[in-house]
């Protein structure tokens, strides 16, 4: 039998403010219950079991409709950065700031003495060049997480089957994990590598503990001790990664 996959589409609600514009975001397995995000953008996101009515999902719009524009008007006060998009802009990868530079051909090379990106490109628009940039970081996720992910695993003593690891660029979580999988989000590799070990940790940790509890955090503390200094420092970090 074939298994469903998540389904992304974009919709609209008209609230009693006016309407408002959302994702919707279907998940036919590891999506049990109606949930509601907003981004530091703005912008609203609504994760569905795959056979949510969409009466249900309009009530819950309108059930956090004051608390869904409140956080809209916030995010239109800040200044939040632009994502990079030309030569001259700033990059993040590993925790180093870097200076994107585009030329012609294909791929990436970085130059960690000069702190620059040359990234190929064929088109120079916005959104092929953050298109090139993903895959970039993709590419250096591959290897760097699947190689953090074993060694961390290693020292895990609970871990006598490691779940492959699937990669994702996702817009408001760090990673996720169940049996089948654990996820990590591709924006890690901008994160420098102490937090990027400590969303590692959390997601092993889940493997044995899957749930919040205080039995959770305790086995966080056992495996990485200063893992609560890293999680507030990515936490800080949260504005300027998730920038779109």
């Amino acid at each position: 039998m074939a298994v469903k996959k998540a389904t992304e589409e974009q919709r609209q609600i008209l609230l009693e403010a006016g309407a408002l514009g959302y994702c919707l975001r279907r998940h036919p397995r590891r999506q049990r219950r109606l949930s509601l995000l907003v981004s530091p953008r703005g912008e609203v996101e609504v994760r569905a079991p795959v056979a949510a009515r969409q009466s249900d999902i309009d009530a819950l719009l309108r059930r956090h409709e004051d608390w869904l524009w409140q956080c809209r008007e916030r995010a239109a006060q800040q200044d939040l950065p632009r994502a990079p998009q030309q030569s001259g802009d700033r990059i993040f990868y590993l925790g180093q700031t870097y200076t994107l530079q585009l030329v012609e051909g294909r791929g990436g090379r970085l130059d960690e003495a000069a702190r620059i990106l040359e990234l190929a490109v064929s088109d120079r628009h916005a959104e092929a060049v953050q298109a090139a940039l993903q895959r970039w970081y993709r590419r250096r996720a591959e290897q760097y997480l699947e190689a953090r992910l074993r060694a961390w695993a290693a020292q895990a003593s609970w871990v006598t089957t490691l779940p492959p690891l699937r990669l994702r660029r996702m817009r408001s979580r760090w990673g996720s994990c169940s049996q089948r999988a654990i996820c990590l989000n591709t924006r890690l590799m901008m994160a420098p590598p102490q937090c990027i070990d400590m969303v590692i940790v959390h997601e092993l940790c889940h493997l044995r503990e899957m749930n919040h509890s205080p039995a959770f955090y305790a086995l966080m503390s056992e495996l990485m001790p200063d893992w609560q200094q890293h999680s507030e420092h990515l936490d800080e970090l949260t504005r300027a990664l998730m920038l779109d």
